[in-house]
């Protein structure tokens, strides 16, 4: 019986402790024919948020082609303005194919300065259910 019990709590130590969530949301925009898809993951380890993953596919009609490699270096900008100084945020701009553009941004939000947060254009908290509400009021749609 004691080794019963004992097998359980370890089992319990080991798995139970540590509450693993990760929020999963996603949002279309549509403005002058470019399309833009974003997805943004949240990761929480007991109930704090850890990290921020969000990929944002832009997707250029036709006639805006000629404007692609301007459009990558625009990002860009945008992005290292918005960002710099921050060692805590990654982000990428990549020409995916002849039509579509891919950003990737992540935050180690964890390790950040609550000045750093605030620079992320994002209003996030530490609580998982706060955040969902505030995707969803934004427009996103959540799982």
């Amino acid at each position: 019986m004691k080794k019963i019990l004992l097998f359980i709590i370890v089992l319990l130590t080991i798995t139970g402790c540590n509450r693993n969530k990760t929020l999963k949301c996603s949002k279309d925009i549509s403005e002058n024919e470019i399309k833009m898809h974003q997805t943004s993951n949240m990761s929480y380890v007991n109930d704090k948020l850890e990290t921020i993953d969000i990929s944002i596919l832009v997707t250029i009609p036709d006639s805006y082609k000629a404007y692609m490699e301007s459009s990558i270096n625009n990002f860009k900008e945008q992005y290292s303005k918005l960002y710099e100084g921050n060692s805590h945020i990654t982000f990428s701009v990549n020409k995916k194919n002849d039509s579509e553009i891919v950003i990737d941004v992540s935050a180690d939000y964890k390790n950040m300065t609550e000045e750093e947060k605030k620079k992320l254009d994002f209003n996030s908290s530490d609580d998982y259910d706060i955040n969902k509400k505030q995707l969803i009021q934004s427009g996103y749609q959540c799982e």
